[in-house]
């Protein structure tokens, strides 16, 4: 029986009673989590252990509540505009008027009784194993239109030639199916609605039969179809549907055949195929299911459950939590998805279908290929391997936390360090995103290769089919291009990725510079006017490693521009100067000031700071300065509170600065909003605000109320063999 409690049981333990629980967790491994996880109420226990996904939405109610009764609700609901939106919809027109009749009829007003029950403590979505198989016929076909070396190849080719695109397509997806009959199917797919008056809800299901009956009696071809059965797990509905009813035969399959009867088998699949759309009451459940057969879900526990999966086994630890939401994606789904070896396989041999077809010599399509080949394996080997993917997210007191696990299995280390660049965000910034890159060095040498190899092909197969004049503006050109690649390649290798091989790069955006008057067209507000500063931070391994980099690099730009200008006289003489240093407390300072002309508040400037182990790009001088000293992270607990955890990754967003500098910026754009003066006519008065200007002075309120949201923190980090995710967004009301 579906039957599952509509209550949280919550573990309540004195602190000796932990010590001795958390003793014994240890002890016992995972048998104790198994346990633990019965405490998990809803749905999750009922799910098979195969399932394809399942999501569940917990404490809807109580959720909808706590953000009615909140102070920032009362100010949204009390503006005008909201008053007056609310007035708009009670002046209904006359055709809304009889179905507004029609609602308040007493067995409608049950129906939406019963609507609201069914989303305010649980809704879960679960899809079966089979939504592997049709995820996967998915693939096939989606593969076969863009990679599949046949179909593809067809389908480009016709489009060449000037065929209808459209019917090749078509011809495409058929032979796929046609090929993949076994896997044409109806996917199990299931809603679920938690209820607290059973009744009601067999009282609604009852309406709808005798609805679905009366409509049946109209329509022939839905007799015998709609039926209402009792079993052990409980009353189901159920609407029955097969390849029957779709007039196949009018359905031009010939046209796209390329032999006679190439896709016989594929319609007589589809004149098989069976959907049943069903209803079910199972326990304390409203099911809505979509199938082959009405039995989506077991109607008894089932012997391995969802539950009992090892990529569950993290859940256990906040299993007595006020969970709000659990997600599951199984391997299996995942990897259907993803870009695999087999779709890199794929453009390959598309591109070797193209090659039999070009007019190049046999030794040059070998060669072609064979690199082919190569650069897939290349790419194949940076491919992650996809793993089953575990959310779920909790009240803790202060707002909603979250932790994700997915299993996915990287090509590479996705490096977890502590990440210093949380020392050098400037204390409190609006966002901040930091992250390690892995294998730099080694990635860029990899592009690097076949950059080289695609040129060498230039040379062999492109250039000696130039004519006359093609060739000698190409080897003009690629006198000048040739050196300047090797050099830009030679400083990349040996100095710019060894100086960056710490790996770590943030991106940091501030609004701490303020202004009346950013540039000189623009109108002076009343108050200073905050800007928003984008930085990019990066850590250093080798600080006079990067400066000979960056000496280069202008070197390579001025030995480009008097190439170019040798090239063609006409083009102007330019060279990019030394930038101007200056020394800063942890660093120093290289800055190209903008040109007074540009009418730019002298608070710009775009720089770049270098110290020992920091450098930074921003348009501030003063942002560059607080990035480089040590200032870290200004935060209240949360998954970022240990500055020295090992991470992959962390982002910060304070939602609540992030508005203010929204408002600012609103205000001062309503105060521009011209406003034209009433004059004459009865009833107006000289200088009146029109309506909409009214509406205009309400939206710095309403992005006050979002203020709510204080701060929002993420981190990333590996945990045995998953990539977690652990975030936290703080709500406080106003």
């Amino acid at each position: 029986m579906f039957t599952i409690s509509s209550r949280s049981i919550r573990l309540r333990v004195s602190q000796t009673a932990l010590v001795v629980c958390c003793a014994a967790a240890f002890l016992l491994g995972a048998p104790a989590q198994a346990a633990d996880l019965e405490q998990v109420n809803g749905s999750l226990k009922q799910i098979p252990a195969d399932a394809a996904f399942y999501s569940s939405m917990l404490r809807n109610r109580e959720q909808i509540e706590a953000v009615s009764r909140s102070r920032a609700w009362a100010k949204l609901t009390s503006l005008p505009a909201w008053q007056m939106a609310r007035a708009q919809l009670n002046q209904l027109p006359p055709q809304a008027a009889v179905a507004l009749q029609l609602l308040q009829q007493p067995e409608n007003q049950q129906l939406i009784k019963l609507l609201g029950d069914m989303v305010s403590e649980e809704v879960f979505f679960y899809g079966g194993a089979s939504c592997d198989n049709f995820a996967e016929l998915l693939g096939q076909v989606s593969g076969a239109v863009r990679y599949g070396p046949g179909p593809a190849f067809a389908l480009l080719s016709g489009q060449q030639h000037g065929m209808d695109p459209e019917h090749l397509r078509v011809a495409i997806i058929l032979q796929v199916l046609s090929e993949h009959t076994d896997s044409i199917k109806a996917p199990d797919f299931l809603i679920g609605f938690k209820l607290s008056n059973k009744a009601a809800a067999e009282v609604q299901l009852k309406r709808l039969e005798d609805l679905l009956n009366g409509v049946a009696e109209q329509i022939p071809l839905l007799k015998g179809r709609v039926k209402r059965q009792k079993s052990a797990g409980g009353d189901q509905l159920t609407l029955a549907l097969d390849g029957s009813m779709v007039p196949w035969d009018r359905i031009p399959f010939k046209d796209y055949e390329e032999k006679g009867g190439q896709f016989d088998n594929l319609q007589k699949k589809l004149k098989k195929l069976k959907v049943t759309i069903g209803l079910a009451i199972r326990g304390d459940y409203l099911l809505f299911t979509v199938g082959e057969t009405g039995d989506v879900l077991p109607a008894n526990a089932p012997s391995q459950r969802l539950v009992d999966r090892p990529e569950l086994k993290p859940l256990a630890a906040h299993a007595d939590k006020r969970l709000t939401g659990i997600s599951y994606v199984s391997k299996g789904l995942r990897t259907k998805f993803g870009t695999s070896p087999k779709d890199i396989d794929g453009l390959v041999e598309l591109a070797k279908e193209f090659l039999k077809e070009s007019d190049l010599t046999a030794e040059e399509k070998d060669a072609l290929g064979k690199d082919m080949s190569n650069l897939a394996k290349d790419i194949k080997s940076l491919l992650p391997v996809p793993g089953a993917l575990v959310a779920f997210s909790f009240l803790n007191g202060r707002g909603m936390e979250g932790f994700a696990y997915d299993f996915t299995k990287q090509a590479k280390d996705v490096g977890s360090k502590p990440l210093t660049l949380m020392n050098h965000l400037g204390g409190s910034p609006l966002v901040a995103i930091v992250g390690r890159a892995v294998g730099l060095l080694e990635k860029y040498q990899m592009v690097a290769k076949w950059v080289k190899i695609a040129d060498h092909h230039v040379d062999e197969i492109l250039v000696p089919r130039l004519d006359g004049d093609q060739k000698d503006k190409y080897e003009q050109i690629i006198k000048v291009v040739h050196p300047i690649c090797e050099r830009l390649d030679k400083v990349t290798r040996t100095l710019l990725l060894p100086a960056l091989a710490d790996g770590q790069c943030a991106f940091v955006l501030d609004g701490r510079l303020k202004s009346k008057q950013w540039f000189a067209a623009m109108p002076a507000a009343e108050k200073p006017l905050p800007m928003l500063e984008p930085a990019l931070v990066f850590g250093v391994s080798d600080a006079a490693l990067l400066r000979r980099a960056s000496t280069e690099y202008r070197s390579i730009l001025n030995e480009l521009l008097v190439k170019i200008r040798e090239l063609n006289p006409e083009f102007p003489e330019a060279e990019i100067p030394p930038p101007k240093t200056s020394e800063l407390k942890s660093g120093t300072l290289y800055s190209y000031p903008i040109p007074e002309h540009l009418g730019l508040d002298k608070q710009i400037l775009p720089n770049a700071g270098l110290s020992e182990r920091i450098a930074a790009l921003s348009i501030s001088r003063e942002h560059t300065e607080r990035l480089l000293e040590k200032n870290p992270l200004k935060i209240d607990g949360g998954p970022l509170a240990d500055p020295n955890r090992a991470l992959v990754g962390a982002a910060y967003i304070r939602c609540e600065g992030i508005i203010d500098v929204l408002v600012s910026w609103v205000q001062f754009g309503i105060r521009l909003t011209p406003v034209q003066k009433q004059a004459g006519g009865e009833g107006d008065e000289q200088g009146a605000k029109p309506p909409w200007l009214g509406m205009l002075d309400q939206i710095p309120t309403a992005l006050e109320v979002l203020k709510v949201f204080r701060t929002s923190t993420s981190a990333i980090y590996i945990e045995g063999d998953a990539l977690v995710t652990h975030s936290e967004t703080i709500v406080r009301d106003l």
